[in-house]
């Protein structure tokens, strides 16, 4: 049952909701890059009167087989962490990650319940990473774990109970608690991925990320490839000196790419990525000896937790709801139940 507290809270986000968020999967996808919840929580409304959910179920939308699975919370934080944060990862880290994807989860629930998106039937969210947050169920997480099932659910059934109905907050209203694999030593602030400024979401320090043995990607393309991959974004057209295909790059102080001219069009960084299928939108593309290299930093949007920036601080000696406060920041931890 949810207790008085959570009953408040609804009351005030009934009240004073403002248009000002709502990563994951996060909609802007908690691990994902769209922002759609961005846009459709400044829509979101809800009165007193109305419920987003039943109060301890969700109903996820499953994009395999388009049926909508109402589900218990606990089942259903159980297997979005184990569909986000590798089960390998430090105990505190993994809580950190089961609350903001209840979080993430709760605010989705509130969206919906005012202003519906037709396309989940009837949910509050989809099992979709790219655009919600992903959830894996029972049977899928021992196809995906295999001889490890039972260590890795006994230890992520563990870590989520004992954070289970812990919501972050900012103004007494559940964040966009967007997160990532891996940011390029600072996590990135969510205007310049998403275009909108959210106080909670700004840049912070994960030096542990650069630990990561997937910090950097390099990927080599002949000039043909990359003409062919690139040449299907409308109006980049190319000249026959490939050394003029590429210019006028334009960065953040994190190192987002936020404009490129390819051929003779500026594009975002995000084209670039979705074009050549890059880890993240921190690149350089540099034509070596006939072909164009490109390195990649980071895994994902950078914006919010970095979940390899988690299980470092977690290492490090940090409890989950420190880790929370870094990554999101000014933010506050308020039980639900």
């Amino acid at each position: 049952m949810k207790s008085a507290g959570l009953i408040a809270v609804l009351l005030i986000i009934a009240m004073v909701l403002t248009p000002i968020a709502a990563v994951t999967n996060t909609q802007l996808g908690a691990s994902g890059d769209n922002r759609d919840i961005i846009e459709s929580s400044e829509k979101s409304t809800l009165s007193s009167g109305e419920s987003s959910d039943d109060n301890d179920s969700i109903k996820v939308f499953r994009t395999v087989s388009g049926n909508v699975e109402t589900i218990p919370e606990l089942e259903y934080v159980c297997g979005a962490v184990a569909a986000e944060m590798p089960a390998s990862y430090h105990e505190q880290a993994i809580m950190a990650q089961a609350v903001a994807c209840y979080t993430y989860a709760q605010k989705t629930k509130l969206d919906q319940a005012s202003n519906p998106d037709i396309k989940l039937n009837g949910a509050a969210i989809s099992d979709e990473s790219a655009s919600h947050q992903g959830y894996l169920s029972l049977e899928e997480r021992k196809a995906k774990w295999g001889d490890k099932f039972d260590e890795h659910e006994k230890k992520i059934q563990k870590a989520v109970s004992s954070v289970l109905g812990e919501i972050i907050t900012y103004d007494d209203i559940p964040i966009v608690a967007a997160f990532h694999a891996i940011c390029p030593g600072k996590t990135e602030n969510a205007e310049i991925i998403w275009g909108k400024t959210i106080p909670y979401l700004v840049s912070v320090t994960s030096s542990g990320d650069k630990l990561s043995p997937n910090y950097n990607d390099t990927l080599v393309l002949t000039c043909e490839q990359f003409s062919n991959a690139m040449g299907k974004i409308e109006g980049v057209k190319f000249g026959n000196d490939n050394a003029t295909w590429v210019s006028d790059v334009k960065t953040s102080q994190v190192g987002t790419v936020t404009s490129i001219t390819i051929g003779s069009k500026a594009l975002t960084g995000r084209q670039v990525k979705d074009a050549l299928d890059l880890r993240s939108n921190v690149f350089t593309i540099e034509l070596n000896e006939g072909a164009f290299t490109i390195k990649t930093t980071g895994y994902g949007h950078a914006v919010g937790m970095s979940q390899y920036g988690a299980d470092y601080m977690a290492r490090q000696g940090s409890k989950y709801d420190e880790i929370l406060k870094h990554y999101y920041q000014g933010t506050t931890l308020m039980k639900s139940k």
